[in-house]
């Protein structure tokens, strides 16, 4: 289980992975794009993606949003792990897609 906070239009670009996530807001707004369309989830609501959903999210607070996420299995940590040795600088933020990669995390970046 992570606990995330995302400033106004902050979160990751849409990607999918092989395992499941579901998500808790505890307060403010986030809106999620998944394979099914937008949704806006507030404060008190939960959100199931199932592995292989292409999926993204991003605060949609004046504030600041605060979740939780679940993985199941915990295969997340691997890649936030890897980030975290390895991108050490601005710059460096071209590497996560590859990490990304490595974890089975794949990303959809626009063109």
């Amino acid at each position: 289980m992570m606990e995330v906070t995302l400033p106004k239009h902050a979160g990751p670009p849409p990607h999918d992975h092989p395992w499941d996530e579901a998500y808790y807001v505890t307060q403010g707004r986030v809106r999620f794009k998944l394979d099914s369309g937008d949704q806006l989830i507030q404060a008190g609501e939960f959100l199931y993606a199932p592995g292989g959903t292409l999926h993204g999210f991003q605060g949609d607070s004046e504030g600041p949003a605060c979740m939780l996420i679940m993985d199941a299995p915990a295969h997340a940590e691997a890649f936030f792990r890897d980030v975290d040795r390895e991108v050490k600088a601005p710059a460096d933020r071209e590497k996560i897609p590859e990490i990304g990669r490595r974890n089975s995390i794949f990303f959809r970046m626009k063109q």
